[in-house]
């Protein structure tokens, strides 16, 4: 299952609210733009149009877009939102943003150095001039006692590699049901996760698809040397969503960063 494959089932595959509350409270009276990216399917459209602002959502997949443009239809703010087909490498809107959100490990998914500098070029470029760019990357270690149900729903630090694990089971549309089952595999530079979906049908038919994803995994340093040299500077960093500091441990590093002073 390719990721224009999951964008079928990505709303109800990857609903999570845990983070939301948080970035709400980075829209200020004086934001008057906000660029989301990756998008995905939309998960986030409901807490951003109520804060009146204007909304730009990307994602790299059309089908992904077109579910964006869907909800942006029936949440009727066409009039300030726009979803675009875009990449965090290459994007080029022509126009910059107040507050830019690149959430929950959307960053990691670029796999090399060279993407990693591009897109921070891009999100530089669109940043306004007093504007913030956040940038949540999840560690993949032990989560402290009071982080927990910070870290990825993917992820499980005390799991074996290789370990199949039921995930969940929800409903789908027209009376199917979808199953997801996910086995992990820690290398020192990357978290891999086989992910594979039954689908059902009143518990008879069943379809079985099968995906891999790999997030890269950054230390403190490594992160901050890539902000830096695109002219990026950190103003906080913390590991959870009640804005603890980052310490050196924890299940997230949360970036907030503005061009450099």
């Amino acid at each position: 299952m390719s990721y224009r494959d999951r964008a079928r089932y990505y709303m109800v595959e990857y609903n999570t609210e845990v983070d939301q509350i948080f970035l709400e409270s980075l829209v200020f009276p004086e934001t008057t733009s906000i660029l989301e990216i990756p998008a995905g399917a939309g998960r986030n459209l409901g807490w951003l149009s109520r804060t009146k602002k204007n909304i730009v959502a990307v994602d790299q997949e059309p089908l992904m877009v077109q579910q964006l443009q869907e909800r942006i239809d029936a949440l009727n703010i066409g009039d300030r939102a726009r979803a675009y087909v875009g990449d965090m490498r290459t994007l080029s809107l022509n126009t910059s943003f107040d507050l830019i959100l690149v959430p929950q490990g959307g960053f990691q998914l670029l796999s090399s150095a060279a993407d990693v500098q591009s897109a921070l070029t891009a999100f530089s470029r669109h940043l306004s001039g007093n504007g913030a760019l956040l940038v949540d990357i999840a560690t993949f270690g032990k989560p402290l006692q009071d982080d927990i149900g910070t870290a990825p729903s993917y992820f499980e630090w005390n799991i074996p590699d290789g370990v199949e694990k039921y995930d969940w089971t929800r409903e789908l549309p027209g009376g199917k049901t979808l199953t997801r089952y996910r086995t992990q595999h820690q290398y020192r530079d990357s978290l891999v996760v086989e992910f594979r979906y039954l689908v059902h049908r009143k518990s008879i038919q069943k379809t079985v698809y099968a995906s891999t994803v790999r997030w890269v995994k950054y230390n403190y340093r490594q992160a901050v040397h890539y902000f830096t040299s695109c002219g990026l500077e950190v103003r906080a960093c913390y590991r959870n969503y009640e804005r603890a500091p980052y310490n050196g441990s924890g299940s997230r590093m949360i970036f907030l960063l503005a061009h450099s002073s």
